[in-house]
């Protein structure tokens, strides 16, 4: 307010202010207060922060399914994507969580997996598709890569397991991926594992029952179990005619349904308790002897099975967003936690190998801060969240409040995760 003021008006405010005692000064808004709010993700996601609605959050990228009944599927089959009208890749949009997002694939993994499933695959009906081939090995990375993720598989273990085919923990996942893939195939040639093809055979005959499979790989069969069914359904049943001239294929399609984890199994209906213990070798021998693999990948596989219910359970709440226009080829999908109708952790896959190792630095000056990095990752705090950049094992860029992923990594308890959906 000006001090200078004219005729009865000065008077009155003169003579209130001596009552009111002297007038404090407003204070004026800082440069931090005015600035809008630095973006905790990066450009094509940069309008999504922790505690946005789903409202508001759906439409920015509108829902191109029903996303209240998202659920992972790191077991049986992932359910088909919505259909796309022409040229909707180009708009933003999201969808519910399938095992490419959770696999985190990068450009030249993706390519690789691509070239591995066009040599082994065929498109002969009675041999293993390149199309199962390609969908195993996804959702076998997806399993692995998930489980370190979620805080249940160590990066230190995963690396040992893929000596001499991985420099850096960052590219570990896929080799030991491709090697449990591997060993799913063998699993299926075996006499034992091609009981279980029988026992999982769906009613039409046409391939393995994607419910049966996960109950099978959980532990919920019993060895006279597999039998009786693969009797009923192959030995003696409708499917003998069927099974035998196509056998390829349906071990192909144990490698769609369970990934590297096709042996996992039979090794647990073994067992009286069911139960595989990585740090025992003579808990899954059974496992390792018929899927023909060495100590340390068995070791992963039965680890990544134990934890799976945590790892669906620690995605599960979950929508995937997919940026609209010019995307950004450094970032893949986002995936975003929801619970009680809001936004509460985001991770970015990394998508460009070549841009990885700069990431950090490209980050530090949008937000202005170099940040702490220990090992392969660099952390910051942005805008009131912890935005960290794991260019390890993880492979991602996680923005959370601090709290959540720290306690579901320290304890595996599901308590810490979104435990409800909210409508828009």
């Amino acid at each position: 307010m000006s001090r200078i003021r004219l005729g009865a008006f000065a008077l009155v405010a003169t003579v209130v202010g001596c009552a009111r005692g002297p007038k404090k000064e407003e204070s004026k808004p800082t440069v931090e207060e005015t600035a809008p709010p630095v973006p905790q993700l990066p450009d094509v996601f940069a309008e999504v922060r922790l505690g946005m609605t789903v409202k508001k959050l759906l439409k920015l990228f509108p829902a191109a399914e029903d996303t209240d009944k998202c659920a992972p599927v790191l077991l049986g089959a992932n359910p088909a994507l919505p259909a796309q009208v022409p040229g909707a890749d180009k708009k933003a949009a999201s969808r519910c969580a399938r095992s490419i997002d959770l696999a985190g694939l990068t450009f030249s993994e993706f390519t690789r997996v691509a070239k591995v499933s066009h040599s082994l695959g065929g498109d002969s009906s009675s041999k293993v598709t390149t199309s199962d081939i390609l969908e195993g090995l996804i959702l076998a990375t997806a399993q692995v890569r998930s489980a370190v993720r979620a805080g249940r598989l160590s990066e230190a273990a995963l690396f040992k397991a893929a000596e001499g085919s991985a420099s850096t923990t960052l590219a570990a996942s896929l080799p030991v991926a491709a090697t449990l893939t591997d060993g799913t195939l063998e699993f299926g040639k075996d006499k034992s594992g091609r009981r279980v093809l029988c026992a999982l055979m769906a009613e039409d005959c046409e391939d393995l029952d994607p419910a049966r499979a996960r109950t099978y790989t959980e532990g919920g069969y019993r060895p006279f179990q597999i039998d009786a069914d693969a009797h009923s359904r192959v030995v003696y049943g409708k499917c003998r005619a069927t099974f035998l001239s196509r056998e390829g294929f349906f071990r192909g399609r144990l490698l769609r349904r369970t990934g590297g984890l096709g042996g996992i199994g039979l090794a647990r209906a073994m067992r009286e308790d069911r139960k595989l213990d990585p740090e025992a070798t003579t808990t899954f021998d059974t496992f390792k002897f018929k899927s023909k693999l060495k100590g340390d990948v068995a070791k992963i596989a039965v680890t990544v099975a134990n934890a799976l219910p945590e790892v669906e359970q620690y995605f599960s709440h979950t929508i995937v967003l997919r940026g609209g226009g010019d995307v950004d080829t450094r970032w893949g999908v986002a995936i975003v936690w929801i619970r009680d109708g809001k936004v509460v952790r985001m991770l970015v896959n990394l998508s460009n190998d070549e841009a990885i190792p700069d990431l950090a630095k490209q980050l530090s000056k949008g937000y202005g801060d170099e940040g702490a990095t220990v090992g392969t990752v660099t952390t910051w705090k942005v805008s009131g969240a912890r935005v960290r950049l794991d260019i390890g094992a993880a492979a991602s860029l996680v923005v959370d409040d601090g709290k959540e992923l720290e306690s579901v990594a320290a304890s595996g308890s599901a308590s810490a995760l979104p435990s409800s959906s909210s409508s828009p």
